[in-house]
């Protein structure tokens, strides 16, 4: 018998998760609401373009204080790269609120 473990647990509830997306047991998320976009967008002139330049890739033991954090509020990841090896680390906001995520608040928040 398989010890018990997090590692354990994580393949087990991945292969759950895909088992169900393969069958169809999950809905495909849709919106309830059309998005509002703005009419212009202000694009940043290429000389005032800001440029980004670390000494030393991000090492994947300090993702916390290296990596690069970037998303939209719902899905975020932390990226780190060495040019022989990167690393993208992805959440999402529902594996935080413990639900679907899935309905639009009046200030365009899920819920």
């Amino acid at each position: 018998m398989p010890t018990s473990s997090r590692r354990n647990f994580l393949r087990l509830a991945g292969a759950a998760g895909g088992g169900l997306a393969f069958a169809g047991g999950l809905s495909p998320f849709t919106a309830h609401a059309d998005p509002i976009r703005p009419s212009s967008v202000d694009m940043v002139p290429e000389g005032k373009a800001t440029t980004i330049w670390y000494r030393t890739p991000a090492v994947e033991a300090n993702i916390i204080q290296e990596a690069l954090p970037v998303g939209n509020g719902r899905l975020g990841a932390l990226v780190g790269c060495d040019p022989a090896d990167d690393f993208v680390y992805l959440t999402d906001g529902s594996f935080w609120t413990r639900g679907r995520n899935d309905k639009l608040t009046h200030h365009g928040h899920y819920t």
